[in-house]
């Protein structure tokens, strides 16, 4: 439990709702890492869709418990909420405007639109993909590929509004850990380079090494939930140092 206090009230009520999201925490028993890690792999994709490379970024909270009740996972509502939560992101993934796909099987949601989707499960493992290219603003010319300082910034921006996300599935935080991978579908002959590298030359570059799916975690695969946030920079930045070891040629 983390907090600050200015006042001994303060202190006493910051201690009644640790221990009140504790005894609920156990409710599912404890956490367990390996399970957590699989459920978060097991919603990225197997294959590209939309005919394009795709980054892809889960989490799975844990200990397991099914935060989503079966009447609100199927509802219309609900999808709607999920929507609307996804279309105010100060940069959103989806787009108010364009038309989205729904979709259930085996118990996973799908939400997917020309260029984004979002997978969610009701034990609130949430996968959010997007195009792995990197493309600037009117730029017409030049091979596609993946920008470091590019990749990470997304990377770090799923995992914020995947914690957003998650904090509306389970704002009394019944799941105290959380499990994070991060995954390149059908781009592994994208080149990587960085910014500066790309812009000095956008037509030229050293294509990758053709690794069609690729998933990793970091080092600590599963995360405090109260850290989630505050460490995602952090996480964003160890994840791509994890994807480039498998994408850029030695």
């Amino acid at each position: 439990m983390t907090g600050s206090f200015t006042a001994p009230d303060e202190l006493q009520g910051l201690v009644v709702k640790g221990l009140h999201e504790w005894e609920l925490s156990q409710v599912g028993g404890p956490a367990n890492p390996l399970e957590m890690v699989e459920r978060a792999r097991r919603l990225i994709p197997g294959d590209r869709q939309a005919g394009m490379g795709q980054l892809a970024i889960a989490i799975a909270p844990g200990p397991r418990q099914n935060l989503i009740a079966a009447t609100r996972f199927d509802s219309e509502s609900f999808v709607e909420e999920l929507h609307e939560a996804l279309v105010r992101e100060a940069k959103p993934l989806f787009s108010r405007f364009e038309r989205t796909e729904i979709s259930r099987s085996d118990g996973v949601l799908y939400l997917q639109q020309e260029a984004a989707a979002l997978h969610l499960d009701e034990t609130g493992a949430i996968c959010l993909i997007e195009r792995a290219a990197y493309r600037e603003a009117g730029e017409r010319l030049g091979i596609e590929g993946i920008v470091e300082e590019d990749l990470q910034a997304r990377i770090e921006r799923s995992i914020d509004v995947e914690g957003g996300l998650l904090g509306q599935l389970d704002p009394t935080h019944r799941c105290t850990s959380v499990a994070v991978c991060a995954g390149l579908i059908g781009a592994g002959w994208m080149p990587w380079r960085s910014l500066a590298e790309h812009r000095a030359n956008p037509g030229s570059a050293t294509l990758g090494r053709g690794n069609d799916r690729i998933v990793v975690e970091p080092s600590s695969a599963t995360h405090k939930r109260a850290a989630l946030l505050h460490r995602r920079a952090e996480i964003a930045q160890e994840l791509t140092v994890r994807l480039r070891r498998e994408m850029k040629p030695l």
